[in-house]
């Protein structure tokens, strides 16, 4: 698709699996607590928990039970493993072409955005790692902002922010919570299609408002 943008516009992107894909995210957690808490056996017990993962188990729960019940290990909690879990600097990639449309944006001197729910650390850990630290000029995140998408405040801040502003964008991915807000404010909305790796999965079986206004399937797929 073709997005016509200038210094007049405003484009704000979701985080998890828009930007990123959120189950790298999980991998690079189950594999920092792994090596944190085991000196071998690394591979075999990342497997192990992927399996937890896949049958929908409460992973951190097994991972507790394991190490009482087979290493006699009495000392860890379940809200110790899912701070390591939280808190560590992941090791995580941009989806094809994020970086190069984020950079073609701030070339055509849009103002850009960012809004995720999530916990502070957590979410500006993700950001510092792809490298999108220093890109966006204004960034909410639920935890810091005391309020998760789709509430309206979340996206009506990019207003007061931008008063002259002309044209909105939004690009994310989650139809329950992403597009119903700036579909009502007017925004141009635009999601990413799931390739069948996101957490959450896709649900388009929505009423007309809670849609996006158009689909890419990568966001190599918007050319400016």
């Amino acid at each position: 698709m073709i997005l016509e943008v200038d210094e007049h516009t405003v484009v704000v992107f979701d985080l998890d699996d828009t930007l990123y894909q959120e189950i790298d995210f999980l991998i690079s957690g189950y594999r920092y607590i792994i090596y944190k808490y085991f000196t071998t056996g690394h591979d075999e017990m990342f497997n192990q928990m992927m399996l937890w993962y896949s049958k929908k188990n409460n992973v951190f729960s097994e991972l507790l039970s394991f190490f009482q019940a087979q290493l006699n290990q009495t000392e860890y909690s379940i809200a110790g493993l899912i701070s390591s879990y939280r808190n560590h600097f992941p090791q995580i990639n941009p989806n094809p072409g994020s970086k190069k449309l984020i950079d073609l944006l701030l070339i055509r001197g849009c103002k850009l955005g960012l809004i995720t729910d999530g916990r502070s650390i957590t979410q500006r850990n993700k950001i510092k790692a792809l490298g999108l630290d220093q890109k966006f000029d204004l960034e909410i995140i639920s935890e810091e902002f005391g309020s998760d998408k789709p509430d309206y405040r979340n996206f009506h801040v990019f207003h007061e922010k931008f008063p002259n502003t002309k044209k909105f964008v939004y690009i994310g991915d989650n139809p329950a919570k992403d597009f119903i807000t700036p579909n009502t404010l007017g925004w141009r909305t635009i999601c990413l299609i799931d390739k069948g790796n996101n957490i959450h999965r896709q649900n388009f079986n929505y009423e007309k408002l809670f849609l996006p206004q158009y689909t890419v399937h990568s966001l190599s797929d918007i050319h400016i």
